[in-house]
């Protein structure tokens, strides 16, 4: 299943099906000196025949700098440092750190943070894939250029709704992570979601 982004930003983008069916509607309006919030949305079929789509909140995300995120998905709320834990030796400013989460299924679930594709996996003797994050094409005024995808791999398609909203915090903690790494000549940053 791919989804495709209208931008490159993940908490600031509509998916897409490829024919053009806007499934989630994600929006994070740049604030300056208030708390960023992204919220995740989705379409719903009312049933009705008048071919508008209608949306419902599945999710949102309240990105703090010094204390843990929140995020929310159905209707329940938790600080990031208890939705996810993480896993591995490396030092929590690293951008490879791992964040390991409990799916509807019960299982453990491993978003790996790349320097460049944040990839989910079964946090099992498997590693199952489970979905990828593919970037925008840095160069996209040609006419085959790639657009930004969420790609989900079957083991994930019981639970779309959780990696779409798990997705809109990885992406902005590693993105912020990254920039963090490069202002300071690369020794690292902050959280980005705090305790995250």
């Amino acid at each position: 299943m791919q989804l495709l982004l209208t931008t490159r930003d993940p908490y600031n983008a509509n998916y897409c099906t490829p024919e053009g069916q806007v499934i989630y509607k994600v929006v994070s309006p740049f604030q300056l000196l208030h708390r960023r919030r992204a919220t995740i949305d989705k379409v719903v079929s009312t049933g009705s025949e008048d071919m508008q789509d209608h949306f419902e909140r599945i999710g949102e995300v309240e990105f703090h700098t010094f204390f843990s995120s929140i995020i929310t998905f159905n209707g329940v709320a938790e600080p990031v440092s208890k939705f996810f834990r993480k896993k591995g030796t490396m030092p929590v400013v690293h951008l490879g750190s791992h964040r390991v989460f409990t799916g509807p299924d019960g299982k453990e679930y491993r978003w790996k943070l790349a320097n460049t594709k944040p990839v989910l996996y079964t946090n099992d003797d498997t590693n199952t894939r489970v979905a990828k994050f593919h970037q925008k094409d840095i160069i996209s005024i040609t006419p085959n250029a790639k657009r930004a995808t969420l790609e989900i791999y079957p083991a994930g398609e019981h639970m779309v709704d959780l990696i779409v909203v798990t997705l809109v915090y990885i992406e902005k903690l590693r993105r912020d992570r990254e920039r963090a790494a490069h202002s300071s000549g690369g020794g690292g940053g902050g959280d980005g979601g705090g305790g995250g």
